[in-house]
């Protein structure tokens, strides 16, 4: 339950659609492997009581023993199964992670030109959108600080003082509005 003062995150970085998917193809995949086990331990079995049931002598092997042999025999290849498919999906998610992951640090080394990087996730979007404030500001603070020393190489020490002051009192705006950061 919540607690009173406590703030919400308004940003989920989740995927839950591609959550659900996966838990999905999970569920069908485990469905598949099980429903196929049981039916090579129905076959199996159905088999050996039926040659159980035509011999003229009594085997040396119980129904037990059969029972033990068949699920030896089965439940491994089930695991082996299971591990392969655990080990697909897992690959397929580490290559949806890559694709947001590379491409968003890329984005935010600077590397890449926001026209360069499809921004596919609402995460590379966000980050695109961020990272070109943040070269707009860039681009303003150069031209402040050059049109400053500018007047400083004119002898203009009033307008080089006034032009970053109001520089001074803009950044300071900014850091008073800006969006608080997320607790980790």
């Amino acid at each position: 339950m919540k607690g009173e003062g406590e703030e919400r995150r308004s940003r989920h970085y989740i995927d839950r659609r591609l959550q659900w998917w996966l838990i999905g193809l999970l569920l069908v995949i485990q469905v598949v492997v099980l429903g196929g086990g049981l039916l090579l331990i129905h076959h199996s079995l159905a088999a050996a009581v039926e040659a159980q049931f035509y011999r003229a002598h009594p085997a040396d092997t119980s129904m037990r023993e059969l029972l033990l042999h068949e699920l030896f025999e089965v439940v491994p290849g089930l695991l082996m199964v299971e591990v392969m498919a655990l080990a697909a999906v897992l690959w397929g998610w580490q290559r949806r992670v890559d694709a947001v992951i590379g491409p968003l640090a890329s984005i935010l080394r600077g590397d890449a030109s926001p026209e360069a990087v499809a921004p596919s996730h609402p995460l590379l979007r966000e980050a695109t959108r961020l990272m070109e404030g943040v070269r707009r500001e860039e681009t303003t603070v150069r031209q402040v600080v050059g049109s400053a020393v500018s007047a400083l190489d004119r002898g203009d020490m009033k307008a080089a003082c006034r032009v970053l002051q109001e520089m001074d009192s803009k950044m300071l705006h900014r850091r008073e509005v800006a969006p608080k950061p997320l607790d980790g």
